[in-house]
């Protein structure tokens, strides 16, 4: 859970009160009838990254890819690098992994590819700006963002990665 801090232009920050997420078990991931139908896993960094890792060696045991949303940012092991497919991340979080300010297409851009030397699919979320992609080895690409009225970015990357996983031929590099 999250509480949301809002400013006057609509920007927040958010406080993580984790509680059900520090309580999964690993266990969990062994029963073979979770991964039944299973198109991809999605991690986050409300849980413990020894469960993220315990949950991504076993999609990875499966032939299932492992998108992480990285947020909130923090260091990710690499073990838990080496089984990532789809690194997915905002600008806040980008800047928190590789160095580079995201304030705008070109430097999400910037980050994306620096990123994807590290992951072989990588999207940094640029909010009102839009998106960059890029895939290890081959130039990343930019989708702007449309205009809408701001009421609240509370969410928004929630929203973005539902989205997202619901559209499987955006995440399978088509």
């Amino acid at each position: 859970m999250s509480v949301a801090i809002s400013d006057v232009d609509g920007d927040y920050g958010a406080v993580v009160v984790s509680n059900a997420n520090q309580h999964i078990p690993a266990k969990l991931f062994q029963q073979g009838d979770i991964w039944q139908d299973a198109g991809m896993l999605v991690l986050q960094n409300e849980v413990p990254e020894t469960i993220n890792l315990y949950a991504a060696i076993e999609a990875s045991k499966r032939g299932i890819p492992v998108c992480i949303n990285a947020a909130p940012a923090r260091e990710l092991s690499p073990q838990l690098e080496s089984c990532i497919t789809l690194l997915v991340v905002n600008a806040i979080e980008a800047r928190d992994m590789c160095g580079v300010t995201v304030n705008d297409l070109s430097s999400a851009l910037e980050a994306a590819e620096l990123l994807a030397k590290r992951f072989s699919q990588v999207v940094v979320t640029a909010g009102e700006h839009g998106v960059a992609f890029c895939e290890a080895g081959i130039a990343g690409s930019t989708l702007a963002a449309r205009r809408i009225t701001l009421v609240s970015t509370h969410g928004a990357g929630d929203c973005f990665m539902g989205g997202f996983m619901h559209q499987p031929d955006a995440w399978r590099g088509a």
